[in-house]
Order: structure tokens, then sequence, then C-alpha cells
């Protein structure tokens, strides 16, 4: 499997764990990226999830896509976070 295939994948299944209705820590980075994609073509009316970003580019990425936003300050919890994996060990 090569690296983009494993980074897809990831997206892929971090996005599975998205229900509709949550409120969303949208990270940076390729495989971040990927997921905000998978979460942009995943929205409809029977699903509406609010985006918190961390970084203006994916800031700009989720708006693009129709994603809802927050900013860090405008709600107490998120309940999930997807992000990449800069290292693991």
């Amino acid at each position: 499997m090569n690296q983009d295939t494993a980074k897809f994948n990831a997206a892929e299944e971090a996005v599975k764990l998205i229900k509709n209705g949550m409120i969303v820590g949208l990270g940076t980075g390729s495989t971040a990226k990927i997921a905000v994609d998978l979460i942009g073509q995943k929205l409809s009316e029977n699903f509406q999830i609010i985006g918190m970003p961390t970084s203006i580019k994916t800031k700009n990425q989720a708006e693009s896509l129709g994603i809802k936003l927050i900013g860090i300050d405008d709600a107490n919890k998120i309940d999930i976070a997807i992000d990449g994996a800069d290292e693991v060990s």
C-alpha cells in the first residue's frame, strides 16, 4: 500500500466516526485535507456538521465545501477532531 492510499484510508475511517450535528475539529495537513474533502462530499440535508478549523488554509477549504464553521472560542467542547499523525512510535 502506498502512502497516498494509506492517507486516504485513514481519512475515510476517521470520517466514518462523524455523526450528524457534531462539532468537528478540522486539522491541517495532507491527511486532514482528504478528510475535509470527504466531509464536504458527505454533506446533505440529513448530514450537517459544524467545523472548527485549525488553520486559515483549512478554514478556506472547508468554506469552499459549504461546511459551517465556528472559531475556537465559540464552543466549550468539540465532539471529535480529525488531524494527521506527524510521527508515530
